[in-house]
């Protein structure tokens, strides 16, 4: 079962944007959700893109 309803699956999405114009490359992020809210655990460049 989906977990994540629809605005929610935008407000991560844009989180996930914010986190990579804030650092400037294509990033893997890690996140949890609890009490209504989004978490940021971890964030790192992915290195396996071709350019």
């Amino acid at each position: 079962k989906q977990k994540l309803n629809g605005k929610q699956i935008i407000e991560l999405a844009e989180l996930c944007m914010k986190v990579e114009k804030h650092y400037g490359f294509p990033s893997d992020i890690e996140w949890a959700f609890a009490d209504e809210k989004f978490f940021i655990t971890q964030s790192r460049p992915i290195t396996t893109l071709k350019k």
